[in-house]
Parts: C-alpha cells; sequence; structure tokens
C-alpha cells in the first residue's frame, strides 16, 4: 500500500511539473453547448441549452447572449471567474468547406510551397477573406504517385465572431474544428465496428442536418453537409416522408460521387444519431447494397451520441499541442494566443518551483544553525570544568559551525544572483516585435553558456540589423550571427544567433 501512494505521488508530481495544459472539447450547435474532458478513466461534462437565436446558420446572431451563455457555462467548470479554460471547439458544419486533392508526388520536396498555391486554387470562397488549414492524409501510386491533402476553408468573419465571444466568456481557444473532423477522429480512434482497413460513411444525424463522412482506410477523406435549413428554411418540424426523401438523394449523391473517383466500393454506413435508427436501417437497408451499423466506442461506452463530437474534439486535447498537425480554422492570432498563454504558464510553474526549493533550503540552514547554536550553549557552559582535550575538542566545534554559516551565506548569496527569465524573455521578445523577426527556439544552457537563438526573418538584410540592434541594447553582449546560418525557408530566411546574457 506504502508503494502504491509512493507511486501515486511520484506520478501526481510529474503530471504537476508538465507542460502540456488540460484541453477539453466544446461543441457549439444551434440550440446547446457541450463540454467534455477526460481525465484518465473519468469524464468532466458541462451542457447548457442556449435560446433559439443565438446561433444562427452556423454564425453568432447575438453576440451579447452567446457570451451570457458561455460565461454560464464557464462558471459551471471553475469558480474561478479569471482562469482560462483551454478548448477546442466543434462548430456547426453549416459553413465549413472541406476539399482533397492530391499533388504530385514530386512535390514533398517543396511541400508546404504547394500546398499553399493548390489553397488558393481550390477554395470554394474569396481567399483573401477566408480562414483555411491543411494535412497530408496519405500516398497513392496512382499516375505516378500522388501527395493526398485535406484542407478546410471558412470565413474569417465567421470564426472571428465564435473566438471574440470565447475570449471574453473565460476560454481559450486551442483549435478549431467541425463535426465531420472529430466524429471521425472519435470513430478511427475508438470506433468498436470499425478497423483501418473499412472504407465506409459516416452518416450523422443532428439539429444542423445531415453530414456524410467517408473515412477511408482509417483517415477521413470527404464530407457532404446537408442544412435543414438549406431545405426547409426555419422551419423547426420536419416530416418523415421529407426526411427520407433527402436522405436518399443525398446518400445517393455521396456514393456515386465516391464510386467515380476511387476504385474501392464503400459497403458499409456507420450511423450517429439520437433516435430513429431502426427507421433510418430500414431506408438503407431497401434502397441501398451496403451494411449499416450504429456508432459504438471503446471506452465510456454508455456516452450518448449527442456527446460524440465534444467527445472527439476531447480526444484531439490529450495531443500534445506540438504534435498536433490536424486541420484547423482558428485564427492565426488565436493560436499565438494560446502558445503565448502555455509558455508562460510553464515559465510561472518552474519559477515557483524553484523559489519554493530555494526557500525550502535556506530554511533548513536556518533551522538547523538554530539547533547547533542551541547545542553549542551547554557547551560553554561546561568548558569552564573541562581538560584541555575537552577544549580541543570545543574548538573543532566551532570551527565546524563557522564552516556551516559560510555554506548558509553562500546559498543565501546564489539566491539573490539568481537571473530572472521571464524579464529576459518579455524583453527579447519586444525587441524581435519591433524588428519584424519570429521567435522559433530559443535553447539557454546555463547563466554563463551563450544563448542560442533561432528566428525567421523577411530576409538576410533583416536578421543583421535585428543583430546590431540586439548587440547595441544593453545586456546583451558577443552577440554573434554567423552567415552560414542563414537558410531559406518559403520567401523568408531563418537564421541562428548567440548571445550572453548579463542583467
Amino acid at each position: 500500500m506504502k508503494i502504491f501512494n509512493l507511486q501515486s505521488s511520484i506520478f501526481n508530481l510529474l503530471k504537476l511539473l508538465n507542460s502540456q495544459p488540460e484541453i477539453g472539447g466544446l461543441k457549439i450547435s444551434d440550440l446547446n453547448l457541450r463540454y467534455i474532458r477526460i481525465k484518465g478513466d473519468k469524464l468532466i461534462t458541462a451542457a447548457l441549452r442556449m435560446p433559439p437565436g443565438i446561433i444562427k446558420g452556423g454564425k453568432v446572431a447575438d453576440a451579447e447572449k452567446f457570451i451570457s451563455v458561455l460565461s454560464e457555462l464557464h462558471s459551471q467548470l471553475t469558480d474561478k471567474p479569471k482562469k482560462k479554460i483551454n478548448v477546442i471547439i466543434t462548430i456547426p458544419d453549416d459553413n465549413i468547406y472541406i476539399k482533397t486533392f492530391g499533388l504530385p508526388a514530386l512535390a514533398s520536396a517543396n511541400l508546404e510551397e504547394a500546398v499553399k498555391l493548390n489553397l488558393q486554387m481550390v477554395s470554394p470562397i474569396d481567399f483573401n477573406n477566408a480562414y483555411s488549414d491543411w494535412e497530408k492524409i496519405g500516398e497513392s501510386r496512382t499516375n505516378g504517385g500522388q501527395i493526398e491533402i485535406l484542407s478546410a476553408f471558412i470565413q474569417k468573419d465567421i470564426i472571428d465572431g465564435f473566438e471574440k465571444c470565447l475570449k471574453e466568456a473565460g476560454f481559450s481557444v486551442a483549435a478549431i474544428e467541425c463535426p465531420a473532423l472529430s466524429l471521425s477522429r472519435l470513430a478511427i480512434e475508438w470506433g468498436t465496428n470499425t478497423n483501418l482497413e473499412d472504407v465506409y460513411v459516416l452518416f450523422h444525424v443532428s439539429t444542423n442536418g445531415l453530414g456524410f463522412n467517408v473515412i477511408k482506410k482509417g483517415k477521413f477523406y470527404f464530407n457532404h453537409f446537408v442544412s435543414w435549413q438549406s431545405i426547409y428554411g426555419d422551419k423547426r418540424q420536419v416530416p418523415f416522408d421529407d426526411f427520407k426523401n433527402v436522405l436518399i438523394n443525398e446518400a445517393e449523391k455521396v456514393l456515386k460521387f465516391y464510386e467515380t473517383h476511387q476504385s474501392e466500393q464503400i459497403k458499409k454506413l456507420v450511423l450517429v444519431s439520437p433516435r430513429l435508427h431502426a427507421e433510418i436501417f430500414k431506408i438503407i437497408s431497401e434502397k441501398f447494397a451496403i451494411q449499416s451499423q450504429l456508432m459504438a466506442i471503446k471506452k465510456f461506452g454508455d456516452l450518448e451520441p449527442v456527446w460524440f463530437s465534444a467527445m472527439g474534439s476531447a480526444l484531439r486535447g490529450l495531443i500534445p499541442r506540438f504534435k498536433d498537425t490536424i486541420v484547423s480554422l482558428a485564427s492565426v492570432g488565436t493560436e499565438k494566443e494560446f502558445r503565448q498563454q502555455e509558455t508562460l504558464s510553464f515559465i510561472k510553474l518552474w519559477r515557483s518551483v524553484v523559489l519554493s526549493s530555494l526557500t525550502f533550503l535556506v530554511l533548513a540552514f536556518f533551522i538547523a544553525d538554530w539547533l547547533m547554536v542551541k547545542t553549542m550553549s551547554p557547551l560553554n557552559e561546561q568548558l569552564t570544568f573541562t581538560k584541555q582535550p575537552e577544549i580541543f575538542e570545543f574548538g573543532k566545534l566551532q570551527q565546524e559551525a563557522a564552516g556551516f554559516n559560510q555554506k548558509v551565506d553562500l546559498a543565501l548569496s546564489v539566491r539573490e544572483k539568481a537571473i530572472d527569465w521571464s524579464a529576459f524573455l518579455e524583453r527579447l521578445k519586444g525587441l524581435t516585435t519591433g524588428n519584424n523577426v519570429k521567435i522559433q527556439r530559443i535553447f539557454i544552457q546555463s547563466a554563463e553558456a551563450p544563448i542560442m537563438f533561432s528566428g525567421q526573418a523577411a530576409n538576410e538584410e533583416a536578421a543583421i540589423n535585428f543583430k546590431n540592434n540586439l548587440a547595441g541594447q544593453s545586456g546583451f553582449k558577443d552577440v554573434d550571427l554567423p552567415l552560414t546560418s542563414f537558410v531559406p525557408s518559403g520567401g523568408a530566411v531563418n537564421f541562428t544567433l548567440s548571445f550572453k546574457w548579463t542583467p
């Protein structure tokens, strides 16, 4: 039992010192908010219904009321109003455009530039007014070798509306995605009736509409979404016969499109729906020669389907931030702010750990010194009655006590000379912002060793100007920028310089 408690304590300490933030999944729909965070073998959940009209057509229609509902959800999750709650947001599919395209295998040498060019070409909306992102989902041998790219697009003002409200309500956004991506992730990673060799349709029936997501060999490949509003306007009730006709027509479109572009055939449909399971299975079996199954997950099997989108985003929240290369439609400003907040939290945590440790050591030295003095007092009284050998021993004790006090003074001196790295980082951040230089990496080995700085500038001249500006600042010494460190990167230039810092 004692061994288990020790292991548990060590695990909790390591978890505390880990810089990976806790991130939950937040599903936003026209009628409700659903939050999930995975904590070991437990789920932390919260949900709120929203009055109609706050979110309409996948957009924020009433920002003031939306902030109020988000703030109420924030208060359910924490009793600290100023605490930032990290989330990966799932917003309605209505205005999100997902496209998959291929690039020649030769483009892998300069993949990022090739993808950026193709994004502008395939974007279904004005690219200058859109947020977009992409990820590599696979490779094929057709046409001499192809790299498969998944891309997503949305108008900037829609994302800006969501981000502004979330920020005011105390939420920090790590990424933004649509239900098609979050549900597919859950089916691929935790689905009990799917495997990596399957090609199937993940069919999602929600309050916003019908979503058809094609998953091919463990990768999200294609999405087709039909909103109720685009068919029925503002009607809240849909006759079953109309629902049946829409389901058949849209399913036929998806199956024909896939069969036209791929050699494999879709033989399975996995359903995510809160109700009408039997009716939907009957429609599919009568009209299509494919197998129908209800989606089930390996963990938390009693979770209702209405939570699946939020659960899929919560799964993404478990991925370390530096490994998360999945499509996100969050603005660049939001992602940058999240990384800065994560960095500052990490620095503050370790600063507290170091200061607490030094305080404990100094306190221990003082207590030991006090005990030593208290022990020496009776010895002083006995010296009057001791012989010469005993006086010699007492002198030896005095020498040891003096040495001990010197060590205490040395520890206090070390504490006074400790460098405030947070102030240094804030100053360096200001210098890079003023010189249009982006920080990529800072390596600090010790207070005496040179600090290595990796960054990106518009050109070599800008990098050299930054180096000269840095050399002219107080506290920065031995600034060195080797010309061999310049590496072109997408119209800019990466560089590495070193310097010493003396506050």
